[in-house]
């Protein structure tokens, strides 16, 4: 069908060649399962963190008169919430939680301490990240700030 002159002769593969070719072919690199685990935690964080300080945004704003395209997005963004919620990503906002002075808490790292008046029991008053578990495995530690009880002198 074509003229000689522009034919291509088949390629002659040595066999060392097509030894190597076919191990470098069949040793694919691949991710091990706690590899791949810690990739798909990695991106849960990520996502969970972002979806809690939206959902914060959005509430802090829950008063205020909002335009139906807010009211709306604030609906989409319950559904997502809910939607994690059911497939085992818990995302915990710690504001509020009491925390005693001795226990330590698997999965919460204390940033700071600040004296508040009226205080009566070490209380988190702000979470920096949010706690986040995966069907009950804690995968991101939470961050907060601790207000404590004003030392009287």
């Amino acid at each position: 069908m074509y003229p000689a002159e522009f034919r291509i002769a088949e390629g002659v593969w040595s066999e060392k060649i097509a030894e190597h070719l076919i191990k470098a072919l069949t040793t694919v690199p691949t991710m091990g399962n706690n590899e791949r685990q810690g990739l798909a935690d990695k991106h849960l964080v990520a996502i969970g963190t972002r979806l809690w300080q939206l959902r914060a945004e959005m509430m802090r704003n829950e008063g205020s008169t909002q335009p139906d395209a807010l009211r709306r997005a604030s609906r989409h963004l319950e559904v997502l919430w809910n939607r994690f919620a059911e497939a085992g990503l818990d995302i915990d906002d710690l504001t509020d939680e009491i925390i005693s002075e001795t226990g330590s808490y698997p999965g919460l790292r204390v940033l700071a301490y600040q004296p508040k008046n009226g205080f009566t029991c070490n209380r988190v008053i702000d979470t920096v990240k949010p706690m986040i578990k995966l069907n009950k495995i804690i995968i991101q530690d939470g961050e907060v700030i601790v207000g404590t009880p004003e030392k009287s002198d």
